[in-house]
């Protein structure tokens, strides 16, 4: 009991001069420690304070802010000419910071997300017939004007020439100058590759090498990238494919070949539209009953809305976790517009939008579309706020 009584003593006696020993040294490790961590954290620190509004604006206060009204968007002057589309995909484009778009004048403009204030970034001389076409990657943007393509960052600095015309048009041997068809119509930036598209072609320039290879050949009309895969559909039949952009190899995922359409006419299913939100494709399946569905590989597809009738369907876009689908039936003279949330698994309607031919953009909480052709304001592209 004894010998027991002393070990115990012993061990009590240690852990008081283990815990008196922290309490000398606690300061000292402390003001260590929090020197590490401002060490570490120094760039981070500078970079919240560069994107964060002043402590009288909290975040969460700014966030709740519609983008709508930060901006004169009734005076934005956004181009738009059916005949020589200076629209490719998503023109109109966002990231965490700033939207974008293309101003009158060879130019993209660039809003501020917190403030509303508006910059002109870049600006080029004026070619006839010549239009700007951009796209976002992480670190700052890709843009093409007169067939050559330059990088830049955010605000426009830093450019330089990638590739030129010259180069270009003699390794994309099909590029054409008949202006309807002619150039570079649409860029995409996906998993560090600049994707191209002219007259239904599609290729792939690596950054690295300025290697280009062709992607696609006369058939894309329209599509969106999905993990290691690009969905599009064919220009001539409207059955949608999947590409591997590693191996090239494509697969037909929707619809049916030809021999088949013409012994089953009635039984025959088009696609008009694709989009990916949130890792997932969506699209729209036009038959004896109109509806739109999400694809899931190796499953039945979902369908997550159903028209009241068949539709003429315009056009398809996403943003923001939201859908939206540009519609009339053959009854309707204005073309009106569904705004679908993934999350909340709801659909809104938008009626009667006077003047709307074409969706082309949605982001936040406004619409961008074409006005009526030969109209006074076909110039310039509209938008609405929903």
């Amino acid at each position: 009991m004894l010998h027991r009584d002393r070990k115990m003593f012993k061990l009590i006696g240690k852990n008081y001069i283990k815990k008196f020993i922290t309490l000398c040294f606690l300061p000292v490790l402390l003001t260590g420690c929090s020197q590490s961590v401002k060490e570490e954290t120094a760039q981070v620190v500078v970079k919240e304070e560069n994107n964060q509004p002043d402590k009288e604006v909290q975040p969460e206060e700014k966030q709740k802010e519609k983008l709508s009204e930060m901006y004169d968007w009734d005076n934005a002057r956004i181009p738009i000419n059916w005949y020589y589309p200076n629209f490719g995909e998503g023109q109109i484009l966002q990231n965490q910071d700033y939207i974008f778009y293309p101003e009158d004048g060879n130019k993209i403009a660039r809003i501020s997300k917190s403030d509303g204030s508006k910059e002109i970034i870049c600006e080029f001389d004026f070619i006839k017939d010549k239009f700007i076409h951009y796209c976002l990657s992480e670190n700052g943007m890709f843009v093409e004007y007169n067939s050559n393509i330059y990088s830049c960052s955010f605000d426009g600095k830093n450019m330089h020439k990638i590739i030129s015309r010259k180069k270009l048009k003699k390794q994309i041997t099909d590029i054409k100058d008949d202006g309807w068809y002619g150039g570079v119509k649409t860029l995409y930036f996906y998993k560090d590759n600049l994707y191209m598209v002219s007259y239904y072609y599609m290729w792939k320039l690596d950054l690295t090498t300025k290697k280009i290879t062709q992607m696609l050949e006369n058939v894309f009309w329209g599509g969106c990238f999905c993990g290691n895969a690009l969905y599009y559909m064919s220009s001539s039949n409207f059955i949608v494919y999947k590409t591997d952009i590693n191996t090239g190899k494509s697969t037909r995922i929707l619809g049916t070949d030809e021999k088949w359409s013409k012994e089953n006419p009635e039984s025959l299913k088009a696609y008009s539209g694709l989009t990916e939100v949130d890792g997932k494709v969506y699209y729209v399946q036009i038959g004896k009953k109109t509806s739109v569905y999400m694809y899931r590989e190796g499953k039945k597809d979902k369908k997550i809305y159903d028209f009241e009738k068949t539709p003429v369907i315009y056009s398809i876009r996403s943003d923001s976790g939201k859908i939206a689908i540009n519609y009339k039936y053959d009854t309707d003279k204005p073309y009106n517009i569904i705004i679908y949330d993934i999350k909340l698994s709801s659909a809104s309607k938008i009626k009667n939008i006077k003047g709307s031919v074409g969706l082309v953009y949605l982001v936040d909480d406004m619409i961008f579309y074409g006005s009526q052709p030969l109209a006074s304001t076909n110039e310039y592209l509209l938008y609405k706020v929903y």
